[in-house]
């Protein structure tokens, strides 16, 4: 699954909510957007492997919103809080304590 994530991570990017062509736009609000990246920061803290994403977007007009990159971690155990927790956000992990195929 995390590679699949991760090869569309590039296309799989954060865009204006009002083209038809968006995959994913921004979250609803700066509390949440903050959440989601205090998540990201735990799974970095707690030494996942971060694979993709991981920011919010500096460039306009995405720095304007409550954008979040896709983010994708590896290496994530169970006793972490991005294993355990719900996040609501555009984040993924991949369990390596546990076999699950690709």
């Amino acid at each position: 699954m995390i590679k699949k994530v991760s090869r569309f991570g590039v296309p799989f990017r954060s865009h204006n909510p009002a083209d038809a062509g968006t995959l994913m736009g921004p979250l609803v609000s700066a509390e949440h957007r903050t959440s989601v990246e205090r998540h990201i920061k735990s799974g970095i803290d707690e030494v996942a492997k971060l694979i993709l994403g991981g920011k919010s977007p500096t460039e306009a007009p995405f720095d304007k919103g409550y954008f979040v990159m896709p983010t994708a971690f590896t290496d994530v155990k169970q006793n972490m809080i991005i294993a355990g927790e719900e996040i609501f956000g555009s984040l993924a992990g991949r369990r390596t304590d546990q076999c699950y195929p690709d």
